[in-house]
């Protein structure tokens, strides 16, 4: 990890992208939970990962993911408001694997889409801004957010 840490380039290390992985450690006590935050540039980590059989342990894969979920940042902010939309659903594979990879948004401006990622017994949360690149297809589900239910 320290050698993947100093080899970092400095856009790796100034870069608002979100981290490719998260790994939790916990020590020897079990009391001490340290967070490491992996850069896909990591790769002698993330190789030693897969040769211990560790990888898949820590990975998001898409066939993990049973849905997305999408909403407007602001409404889920505020979804105790009775007037809160409804999320738009995405089931199909190919809008959930390119969902997976937009990069996150990091300005937090009030028309990001809040994409919540169901997976298995937990969900897993990324803010996607409006102006990302994306296809026609993801477009209209975005459109969708700005339709009344």
């Amino acid at each position: 990890m320290k050698n993947e840490t100093i080899k970092m380039s400095y856009e790796d290390m100034t870069s608002s992208r979100d981290s490719y992985m998260r790994i939790s450690v916990l020590e020897n006590n079990k009391r001490n939970e340290q967070n490491i935050l992996v850069q896909s540039s990591f790769t002698s980590l993330l190789n030693w990962l897969k040769d211990q059989g560790y990888y898949d342990q820590f990975a998001l894969h898409l066939e993990d993911i049973e849905s997305v979920e999408l909403q407007k940042a602001e409404d889920r902010a505020y979804s105790d408001n009775a007037a809160t939309r409804s999320p738009v659903t995405i089931n199909e594979r190919e809008m959930i694997e390119e969902l997976l990879n937009i990069d996150p948004s990091t300005n937090y401006i009030s028309n990001d889409v809040s994409a919540r990622f169901n997976v298995r017994n937990h969900v897993w949360i990324k803010r996607i801004s409006l102006e990302a690149g994306v296809s026609a297809k993801l477009k209209g589900y975005f459109a969708e957010l700005e339709e009344e239910n």
